[in-house]
């Protein structure tokens, strides 16, 4: 068995069986498995709610090329005034940043109107993927479980 002291970080690596293992902090072990389990469950529940939402208004074998284009119309216009009512859905960009510098998201509310907004534009056949509102989803919620376990940065 081989034990080291990264000096960079401070964290004491263990090499047991050609594994290289790091001790948790004591008491991120549960916030950590709440956030994991979490966010399997939001994403199964997205991804269950978009493949409704393409069956309702993606495109279909039937579907005529002005069917199409009219709800692709429909949507856009659902998605401006849903913005608007709602607000801005964020950047998944900045909420990257944000937890590399900051420990977490800075606005968890932004989420609210990312969620139908994506939903819509990806069902309906838009560009929109479902990859970054997931990833704004998940790092807000582990930013929100982070603050209810009262973890800091560090």
């Amino acid at each position: 068995m081989f034990t080291a002291t990264r000096p960079d970080r401070g964290r004491r690596l263990t090499r047991f069986g050609g594994f290289a293992t790091t001790r948790l902090r004591q008491g991120l072990a549960v916030p950590v498995l709440v956030v994991g389990v979490g966010s399997g469950i939001v994403g199964a529940a997205y991804l269950g709610a978009l493949h409704v939402t393409t069956e309702l208004l993606g495109p279909g074998d039937n579907w005529t090329a002005l069917a199409h284009g009219l709800i692709l119309v429909a949507v856009g216009v659902s998605i401006t005034v849903l913005s608007r009512l709602l607000g801005d859905s964020g950047n998944v960009e900045l909420l990257v940043d944000n937890i590399h510098v900051l420990g977490g998201a800075e606005d968890i509310r932004q989420v609210r109107p990312l969620i139908p907004i994506s939903l819509l534009c990806v069902g309906a056949g838009g560009t929109m993927g479902p990859e970054a509102p997931l990833v704004q989803t998940n790092g807000a919620f582990g930013t929100w479980i982070a603050d209810k376990f009262t973890l800091d940065a560090e």
